[in-house]
């Protein structure tokens, strides 16, 4: 798997097979673009917008190959992501985790929030251990680097509190728990703020936010 950083603004899509396909998902001011073999893609001028239609397209050619998956229409999806503040990750998610699903609703897309947020929790985590043990590790860093593995840990315990919430429709539990788990990822960057050190999980927490921010959105969607 590898990742090409491209300008939002100058992004297309040539050579494109479907044994050879990519996710695109937005990160701030950028897009990234996610796949095996690919060749670059070359420059043209393109509107966000219509980054996204590629990327639903590029998801509804990959459905046929699939043994098992969702069955309503990639517009449907399209639809409830959109109510998103990151809707490219959403998208992300529902390739990712959505052949698990026979029918991909806004109570599934919070679920493969939630399942790629615990995911990629824990590799920081493991990330911030293996930081936290190395000998050249400062112990100021060492300090800052335990906040996080704290706010991780909570971030496990909130997370399921926030989705069996959801699932019992307690809209205020839902909401106070995921806007929490936002704060610890939050959290985790100030230790390293306070010491004028550089976050190595700077660019995980910023993912997480932004994963854990599509969830609440969701919560909110499933709940209204």
């Amino acid at each position: 798997m590898v990742a090409h950083r491209l300008n939002i603004e100058s992004i297309a899509v040539t050579n494109l097979r479907p044994a050879k396909f990519f996710v695109c998902y937005l990160l701030g001011s950028h897009a990234f673009v996610l796949g095996a073999g690919l060749p670059i893609p070359q420059p043209a001028t393109m509107r966000p917008s219509h980054l996204l239609l590629i990327l639903l397209s590029l998801f509804s050619s990959l459905l046929p190959f699939a043994s098992a998956g969702p069955t309503n229409n990639i517009g449907e999806v399209a639809s409830i992501c959109s109510h998103t503040d990151y809707p490219f990750l959403c998208i992300y998610a529902s390739t990712t985790y959505g052949q698990s699903y026979i029918v991909i609703d806004a109570a599934s897309l919070l679920a493969m929030h939630i399942k790629m947020t615990i995911d990629h929790t824990q590799t920081a985590k493991a990330v911030a251990s293996t930081f936290a043990v190395s000998p050249t590790t400062t112990p100021q860093v060492k300090q800052a680097l335990d906040v996080c593995l704290k706010q991780y840990d909570d971030a496990f315990d909130d997370l399921a509190t926030g989705s069996a919430a959801v699932a019992g429709h307690d809209a205020g539990t839902a909401n106070s728990m995921l806007s929490a788990v936002i704060s610890y990822y939050g959290t985790c960057d100030d230790a390293f703020a306070e010491i004028y050190k550089a976050n190595p999980l700077a660019k995980q927490d910023d993912f997480l936010m932004k994963m854990v921010s599509n969830a609440l959105a969701l919560a909110q969607l499933i709940l209204q």
